[in-house]
């Protein structure tokens, strides 16, 4: 009896410290990319990519660096209306977001993040 109710107690215990996902933004799912891959990406497709938090605006946290093992893409916050101010460096995420250009530099227009 004493067991069934501690196993019990534990199983409630670690479900509700279970980690949730968290979401910012309007995170939507697309064709996932590596980095490297952006290069021929259509520019209007919708895509995510995976990879580490390395850098970002220590200010207001309207854009981010984020890094997989095929290379590294600034993505833009602000026009999603969400800031990563709160995400630390060195976080796995997921993107959202539409490629764009920023003069010669493709950049993620982010649309959502999950972590």
């Amino acid at each position: 009896m004493i067991r069934a109710v501690f196993a019990t107690a534990l199983a409630v215990l670690l479900i509700a410290c279970a980690k949730r996902e968290t979401v910012l933004g309007n995170f939507f799912p697309g064709e996932r990319a590596a980095i490297a891959a952006l290069k021929t990406v259509d520019n209007s497709k919708p895509i995510n990519i995976t990879g580490k938090l390395v850098e970002k605006c220590p200010i207001a946290g309207c854009w981010f660096y984020l890094e997989d093992s095929t290379g590294r893409i600034k993505v833009d916050t602000k026009s999603a209306g969400f800031v990563v101010i709160d995400v630390p460096i060195g976080k796995q995420v997921e993107v959202a977001g539409i490629v764009t250009e920023e003069g010669s530099e493709k950049l993620l227009q982010a649309r959502g993040i999950r972590f």
